[in-house]
Parts: structure tokens; C-alpha cells; sequence
């Protein structure tokens, strides 16, 4: 399959009608589209997407959000949707070697594919254009150039099913899905206009809701992992408390103690610190005591008095060490 003409008419920045020809010659046989930021390559790109599979869930994806397929077309506060500000009605055609696929936009998207003059319409028409063109080949083959890191990081599952439908390996699942999109075919061949048109607003209706759930589905999966790691954090921070308690008993007990221990100083420092301070004052005062013996005193107490007055301050002197060797 060969691409030969594209036609954008109001299909975002391609206001009116804009036709592209891909004809190449053989030594001339690749075609490069350059501009610059904003002049509209991105948007060529999903409007060859959107050309061969519509407006799929990966293109609903604005921005880390999900819209609805009407808001898409039609656009909201935060984007401008698929037809050109200020008109009412969008085209894109793709012409092939074999085909020519026409998707027009007003309220609702309309399809239509001709194979040798023959014409097939919307859900007829996408099961064609799948057989010839599987969807899940689209991201291969239509990417941003910015964005080719993305092709790395496909998940297994999704590059397993790309195979399958390269190699027509999902034969049992697409017959059953093909099945499923006939006997819708009928049932909408049998249905008068207004209950077919009923039908297809539900059905629409059963897509949107279908895209809203997967992003709620998203988004849990994403609050759960906030969630776990929010616990992680509120146990980090429940051990550090629980350190930062005992410490605060340890400094608590740690202040009892210097209290006591300055109540002591200044006992010191008020009845002894000066025969500390001054050891001559303290040597006289023992001469003087040792001289007591002519003041009529009797003498075992005068020995008595003195023991005790020069153990008081011995022990003095080491509480007093002691001491020092806490605060300094």
C-alpha cells in the first residue's frame, strides 16, 4: 500500500482545503515534512491517524488527561478540537494504490472507503480498512520525531499483540470480533432512523464512559502508588519521632541531673570555695587550728572538729573537679 494524495480540510491548523502529494519517483523514493515548532507537523501526523482508524483512545489523550470524542471534535476550554476554530465541518482524505479513505467531521464522525468505485460505510468500512492496515501498526508507522523515545517503551504485551497481527496470528480472536461487528451490522440494518440514531448515541455514549472508567482506572493505579510511598514515609517519619522521644527523655533526665549538680556548686562556692580558691588561707587556718590548745578547748574535740572540717573539704575539692569536668 502506497500513499499518494492527503487532503486536510479545517483539520486543526489546515484551515480550508490542503492537498499533499506523495508521489516519488525511483531513485527519489522518501518524502521529508519540515517546519518549525507549532506550524502544524504533530497535527499532520494524528491526521493521518485519525485518517485511517479515527479517533482512537491514544488521540483523546490530551495532555495526562482523557476527553470525550465530542470534545475532541469539537474542543473545550483547554483545546481547540479536531475542525478549525470558527467552522463547522472537517475532511480528511487518504488516497492509496488501492483505496480511498474519506472521514468527515460535523457532530459526529462519518466514514466512507472506495475499492474500485464501490463504496462501504462506517463499521463495514473499518473492518476493511483493518485488514488492510491493522490498527495496532498505526504508532509504527505515524509518530512524532520528539517523541521516538515512547517506541521504547511499548509493554510486552502491547508489541506481542503488534505481531500477532503482522504475522495473523490473532486469527481466532479477530473472526470472533468480526462475528460480534456483523451481527451489529444487521441489527442496524433492521432498526428504523431514529432508533438507529439512538443506538449510535449510546453507543458513543458506551465509549465515552468506557475511556472515563480507564482513566479513573489510571488514576487509582496512580493514587495507590502515591499512597504507598506516603506510607512509607509516615513509618520513616513515626521511627524518627520515636528516636527524637527518647532523646528528649535522655536530655530531660540529663538537665535533673546538671540541676543537681549546680545546686551542689553553689553550695560550694557560698561556705568553701574560698580556702579552694586561696590554698595559703587554708594552710594558716590549719596552723591556727593545731594552736587551739591554749584556748581551754578540749582537745579531742578540737582534733575531732578539724578531721571533719579538712575531710569536707577534700570531698569539696573533688565535687568541685568533678563538676569541672562535666562542664568543660
Amino acid at each position: 500500500m502506497l500513499i499518494k494524495n492527503i487532503t486536510l480540510e479545517n483539520i486543526f491548523l489546515y484551515e480550508n482545503v490542503n492537498k499533499f502529494s506523495f508521489s516519488t519517483e525511483e531513485n527519489k523514493n522518501i518524502i521529508l515534512i519540515i517546519g518549525e515548532n507549532g506550524f502544524g507537523k504533530t497535527s499532520f501526523i494524528n491526521a493521518l491517524k485519525i485518517g485511517f482508524h479515527g479517533i482512537t483512545k491514544d488521540i483523546l489523550k490530551i495532555g495526562n488527561k482523557y476527553i470525550s470524542k465530542h470534545e475532541f471534535i469539537k474542543g473545550n476550554e483547554n483545546f481547540e478540537g479536531l475542525i478549525t476554530k470558527n467552522k463547522h465541518h472537517a475532511k480528511i482524505e487518504i488516497e492509496t494504490d488501492e483505496f480511498k479513505i474519506i472521514r468527515e467531521f460535523n457532530n459526529d464522525e462519518k466514514l466512507t472507503l472506495i475499492i474500485e468505485n464501490e463504496q462501504f460505510f462506517d463499521l463495514e468500512a473499518e473492518e476493511i480498512i483493518e485488514s488492510y492496515f491493522p490498527k495496532s501498526l498505526n504508532k509504527f508507522f505515524f509518530f512524532d520525531g520528539e517523541k521516538i523515545q515512547e517506541l521504547s517503551n511499548f509493554e510486552n504485551e502491547e508489541f506481542k499483540k503488534m505481531l500477532e497481527s503482522v504475522l495473523k496470528l490473532d486469527i481466532y480472536d479477530q473472526t470472533i470480533q468480526d462475528l460480534k461487528n456483523l451481527l451489529k451490522k444487521y441489527i442496524k440494518k433492521s432498526l428504523d432512523e431514529n432508533t438507529l440514531q439512538k443506538l449510535n448515541e449510546l453507543e458513543n455514549e458506551k465509549e465515552n464512559l468506557k475511556q472515563i472508567i480507564e482513566s479513573l482506572e489510571k488514576r487509582y493505579k496512580l493514587l495507590k502508588e502515591t499512597l504507598k510511598e506516603k506510607l512509607k514515609e509516615e513509618k520513616f517519619f513515626l521511627n524518627k519521632s520515636s528516636k527524637i522521644k527518647k532523646l528528649q527523655k535522655e536530655l530531660s533526665k540529663k538537665k535533673e541531673e546538671f540541676e543537681n549538680v549546680k545546686k551542689e556548686f553553689k553550695q560550694i562556692i557560698l561556705y568553701k570555695l574560698p580556702f579552694l580558691l586561696n590554698p595559703t588561707l587554708l594552710e594558716k587556718i590549719k596552723v591556727d587550728i593545731k594552736n587551739y590548745d591554749d584556748l581551754g578547748i578540749n582537745k579531742d574535740i578540737i582534733i575531732r572538729k578539724k578531721e571533719e572540717f579538712l575531710k569536707r573539704i577534700k570531698e569539696n575539692q573533688k565535687k568541685l573537679k568533678s563538676f569541672m569536668m562535666k562542664c568543660f
